[in-house]
């Protein structure tokens, strides 16, 4: 189990503590018993120094005997210390507990070696066991001096027990003890309350920094100091509001990055580099038909064709951009995909970019289609035109020929301009160029108009031409448009209608207020595979392309950009066999 600081710094302070304890304990005895012994020493020596002087007084006869006796006596109560007085033999003769001197023998004396240090004036120091006084004793001796010459002629030897002096440093270090160990309580009652204090904001401070790791920025340190730990904490705080602008910063362009990407009419796919799918934007959910279980998966398992995934792998083995165009279920697809590289060049995964270009190649498609379409509805009347003009030119027609021939080149011709005409008209209505004259339009009398126009043709393969059409429904439109659009359809109905039949033109009002204008012929009718395409230009149900019907193949489509022109809708209903209904709406002439 790991131990906080705090407990850490609180046996710190009580090991440094006892550590210094221990060693006054080991030191403090030696040091307090030698200055103990130190000062008893240099008292006794003070002591003896002086009592040498009275010494010289008494061998002077100046002092009488009893009185020095009687200063012996009192200096061993003093000093707790016994007293000898010797001569230069080192042989005792007077002592400060007078008649006891002799009762363990009739001689003490001093040691030869003792006698002679004595003997050259020098002080007496010793420490050790006198049988006499059957303990240790601490001795000093005092040379006394003597006549005019300072004559060695004895010496004050002073005995004082050890086990006195002992007592004092037991005593002393008792005291000593005592103390430490109140000065250790004392300390680590200020150590613990310090170490807590020193404590308590790191732990705050570890706390904070552990929320800032969860992504709680918000919170805030408690600065209750100006020292290193207020400016710690200080930095912190600054640390986490710095941090806490930045991340939302982040999360608010990475919100709006991925409301952008989310939002991307094209794919965005993310894998890793190991090929496996990290993301998906949700376009490309509906492109591939992918959900959140093919996350994490291989892209050759999850995609739906190889070729689409082999983009993303090339990219990732090779380390750059890679493009394909896959068709995939009736559908085109553009992939581009870019590796991502880190500091280290590494390729840590690709991101591809997938649009769906069905409409532009549906488009391309058309484009190319009409250039052959309209290339091929021109090549034909300039071939019939280029071969009745040689014929003309060869001079081998007779009149009759020659009439024929150019009645021929006026239809071929009249066919062009019509051609070009459309070819014009379809042109300005997509450019939005064809500017719209509205006015409030009969469609009864535009019925009647279309009948007298058209009668040729309805003659031609007895055809009956019925409209049922209010009178009290006229429509807000223009009218050389809207008659463009009515006689393409009428026409187009009689080209399909067969021999003897009728075409039914039908207007209604809707519940919305709209008029519905119906063209119904009676012709073999549409397929449903090419219903979705009769709005394209030069598109032909027909296969065979025969032209013998007529039409330049763009009537459907000007009628279509017509009614769309007025803000309205056109369509088809068509069953094989049944005929067509094309039908379109027009907005009410109000008033």
């Amino acid at each position: 189990m790991k131990k906080s600081l705090f407990s850490k710094l609180l046996i710190m302070n009580i090991g440094v503590i006892a550590a210094a304890l221990v060693v006054i304990a080991l030191l403090l005895p030696q040091l307090i018993s030698g200055y103990i012994f130190n000062q008893k020493e240099r008292e006794l020596t003070a002591k003896g120094t002086e009592l040498a002087r009275l010494t010289e007084g008494y061998l002077e006869e100046t002092i009488s005997e009893e009185s020095f006796l009687e200063l012996l006596a009192s200096l061993d109560r003093f000093l707790e210390a016994r007293i000898w007085v010797v001569n230069r033999d080192g042989l005792v003769i007077k002592a400060s507990y007078g008649e006891r001197l002799f009762r363990r023998g009739p001689y003490l004396r001093l040691s030869e070696e003792q006698v002679k240090q004595l003997s050259r004036g020098e002080t007496l120091t010793a420490r050790r066991y006198l049988p006499h006084f059957e303990q240790v004793m601490l001795s000093v001796g005092v040379p006394v001096l003597f006549g005019a010459d300072r004559v060695p002629a004895g010496a004050i030897i002073l005995h004082a027990p050890v086990t006195e002096i002992k007592a004092t440093v037991s005593s002393l270090l008792k005291f000593v003890l005592f103390s430490g160990l109140a000065a250790v309580v004392l300390a680590s009652l200020l150590g613990y309350f310090f170490s807590r204090r020193l404590s308590r904001p790191l732990q705050e401070m570890s706390a904070a920094a552990r929320r800032m790791g969860r992504g709680h920025f918000s919170s805030r340190i408690k600065i209750s100091s100006e020292d290193e730990l207020g400016q710690l904490a200080f930095s912190l705080n600054y640390l986490a509001e710095r941090l806490e602008h930045t991340i939302t910063a982040l999360q608010r362009e990475k919100s709006k990055f991925k409301s952008m990407v989310a939002g991307m009419r094209e794919g965005v796919v993310g894998v890793n580099s190991a090929g496996e799918l990290v993301y998906l934007n949700n376009t490309a959910r509906e492109m591939l038909q992918l959900d959140d279980a093919s996350l994490g998966r291989p892209v050759a398992e999850v995609f739906p064709s190889p070729r689409l995934a082999a983009p993303f792998l090339h990219s990732l083995a090779g380390g750059k951009p890679e493009a394909a165009t896959v068709d995939l279920k009736d559908r085109y697809y553009s992939v581009r995909v870019s590796p991502a590289e880190d500091e280290t060049d590494a390729t840590p995964g690709a991101v591809g970019l997938i649009q769906d270009i069905s409409e532009t190649e549906r488009l391309e498609q058309m484009r190319r289609d009409f250039i052959a379409n309209a290339s091929h509805e021109l090549r034909t009347p300039l071939t019939v035109l280029k071969g009745y003009a040689e014929a003309l030119l060869d001079g081998t027609a007779d009149d009759t020929r020659k009439t024929r021939y150019l009645q021929i080149i006026k239809t071929e011709i009249e066919r062009l301009n019509r051609l070009v005409t459309d070819l014009l008209d379809l042109s300005r209505l997509q450019a939005g160029r064809l500017a719209l004259r509205r006015e409030r339009l009969s469609l009864v009398d535009l019925a009647v108009e279309l009948g007298d126009r058209l009668k040729p043709q309805l003659k031609e393969k007895r055809l009956r031409l019925e409209a049922a059409i209010p009178e009290n429904a006229p429509v807000w439109a223009d009218r050389d448009r809207i008659q463009q659009v009515m006689q393409n359809l009428v026409e187009n109905a009689v080209r399909f209608s067969p021999h003897g039949g009728t075409i039914f033109i039908t207007a209604a009002v809707e519940p919305g207020g709209k008029v519905k204008i119906a063209v119904r012929d009676e012709g073999p009718g549409i397929p449903a595979e090419d219903l979705p395409h009769i709005w394209e230009r030069f598109y032909r149900a027909e296969k065979s392309r025969d032209r013998k019907k007529g039409g330049t193949g763009l009537g459907l489509a000007i009628a279509r950009e017509i009614i769309e022109a007025h803000g309205e809708t056109i369509a088809v209903a068509s069953t094989a066999g049944q005929g067509t209904v094309f039908s379109f709406t027009l907005p009410p002439a109000n008033g």
